[in-house]
């Protein structure tokens, strides 16, 4: 499969966050069971995910580009 680049939108982060960016893992699209494995390992480990990142103070964002804490991150999220 081609690599694929796609500009971050927006292409100027504003004054509120430094930088914006996703993070996110792939495997291969066969390895069904491993995609599996690692989407039940981020969902368990969420919870200590948020605090590593709130005890650093890590501003994040949901999907719509709203700031979000520790406290009112939705348990699941992950996908």
């Amino acid at each position: 499969m081609p690599l694929r680049l796609k500009l971050v939108e927006p292409r100027i982060d504003g004054p509120r966050l430094p930088m914006v960016f996703d993070i996110s893992m792939g495997v291969r699209k066969e390895d069904r069971a491993l995609r599996d494995e690692v989407d039940a390992a981020l969902s368990d480990l969420k919870p200590q995910i948020d605090e590593v990142l709130d005890e650093y103070n890590v501003p994040r964002l949901d999907g719509s580009g709203r700031e979000i804490s520790a406290a009112s991150a939705e348990p699941g999220g992950v996908r």
